[in-house]
């Protein structure tokens, strides 16, 4: 069987060491695993990512994409926000790849939009690692709009300007008509997902 896990970094920031410990864990139980990647650590030969001058230059810039719509939109939320509408060049290498299971884990900073996902061709496995999944284009908050959809009578009177997060949960429900499974670091996240208007019916299983 072979893995390939979808993650902005690698073995940097929470779900980048998460990643890491997943892939080498399967390594040593004989699964084939890579992990592609923005940022390429050195030295691991089955970690792979940009190659190209061009390739850097495009996620240097995708990753300022957020930085554009912050400027419409006003929150005390200070967490980053994650549009992810940018197309990547990702779907095509998945699809052309070989394969078994796609792991995606935290893919943003424009490394994959939300229309890709439904795109992608091969069996999908999501990590969540934080709340945008299942949120706006959030990746934390403390409000409760996932749980009751996103519309313009409960946006919290702290939120100015365009409705990001409302806007990005309409492109989700739109876009992602089919469920894949979810795998959480813990029970209260996955009840999260279990409660949320936009995944409440996908299946979800526990991994600490």
């Amino acid at each position: 069987m072979k893995v390939i896990h979808i993650n902005y970094q690698c073995n940097r920031g929470g779900a980048g060491r998460a990643v890491y410990r997943i892939h080498d864990s399967l390594k040593v139980i004989g699964i084939d695993s890579r992990i592609w990647t923005e940022d390429i650590p050195k030295g691991d030969w089955t970690i792979s990512g940009p190659s190209t001058k061009y390739e850097k230059i495009s996620i240097f810039f995708r990753s300022r994409f957020n930085r554009f719509y912050r400027s419409f939109f006003r929150s005390e939320n200070v967490v980053i926000h994650s549009p992810a509408l940018l197309p990547s060049r990702w779907v095509r290498r998945i699809n052309a790849s070989d394969a078994d299971i796609i792991n995606l884990h935290w893919f943003g900073n424009e490394m994959i939009s939300i229309a890709d996902i439904p795109r992608i061709e091969k069996p999908i496995v999501w990590t969540m690692h934080d709340m945008w999944g299942f949120c706006g284009a959030e990746h934390v908050t403390e409000e409760f709009r996932w749980k009751e959809g996103y519309y313009k009578k409960n946006r919290p009177n702290y939120e100015s300007g365009f409705d990001l997060n409302r806007w990005v949960w309409n492109r989700k429900r739109r876009h992602w008509k089919e469920p894949v499974q979810i795998i959480t670091p813990s029970r209260w996240m996955a009840n999260c997902v279990k409660e949320s208007a936009l995944m409440h019916d996908w299946p979800v299983s526990v991994v600490p």
